[in-house]
């Protein structure tokens, strides 16, 4: 497995075995920064069976996971879960069954509750650079992507769309701002992507190219056409 730019956090992983391992571990990290690849890592490398339960966190389904005797790493997205989901999970996190072991992956520890996060040992992803991200750039990617992508999830998130008509549709926005209504900014919806969908744009990406655009026209003096 090719993990790039997480070397204290492999070393934690490496530096550890089943009998000193911390049972409840939160990664935190932005999206696409490798928290999965990691939990799968880490799963692996201590020949754990890798259940992801977030959308099954209830008492009645906590209660039958801990009959369950093979040696396990479940992982919990709380990006997925409520305050009642955290709650129903807190005397699985402080007792876990035997041979299981919880990863909880964040983007913000702090947005968790106090008493959920002092359960867990957190290990905090780095921030990956242009270098370590320019590895993720499939081939025919321009590499006008890392002026937009903080994370290699980012980068491979584009492989579905066009790059170059994302800085052309921002380019079209402030060149045709003097013509905008209500009814056709509605029509910029249709270019997003809220879920998983395909060949749109993810809405974090399009904010941040829209505001290099905004920058790169000011910094060459460009127009804005109002």
């Amino acid at each position: 497995m090719n993990i790039i730019g997480q070397e204290s956090i492999l070393r934690f992983i490496d530096s550890h075995n089943l009998s000193n391992l911390p049972r409840t571990i939160m990664l935190e990290g932005p999206f696409g920064s490798g928290r999965h690849t990691l939990s799968k890592y880490l799963a692996d490398k201590n020949n754990l069976e890798l259940i992801d339960i977030s959308d099954n966190l209830n008492y009645e389904y906590i209660e039958f996971i801990t009959l369950k005797v093979e040696p396990c790493l479940y992982v919990i997205d709380c990006n997925k879960i409520t305050v009642k989901n955290e709650n129903a999970i807190l005397k699985f996190l402080e007792e876990p069954p035997k041979n299981s072991f919880i990863v909880l992956i964040t983007e913000n520890k702090h947005s968790q509750l106090d008493t959920i996060r002092n359960r867990c040992y957190c290990l905090t992803l780095q921030t990956y650079n242009e270098e370590q991200l320019k590895s993720f750039l499939t081939p025919g990617m321009p590499k006008s992507a890392l002026l937009i992508c903080k994370t290699p999830g980012e980068i491979l998130g584009l492989q579905e769309v066009s790059i170059d008509d994302l800085f052309a549709l921002c380019n079209k926005i402030f060149d045709r701002i003097h013509d905008a209504s209500f009814a056709n900014t509605l029509t910029l919806v249709n270019n997003l992507a809220f879920k998983d969908e395909k060949d749109k744009y993810n809405v974090m990406l399009f904010m941040r190219a829209l505001l290099f655009v905004a920058t790169d026209r000011v910094v060459k003096n460009l127009p804005f056409c109002y």
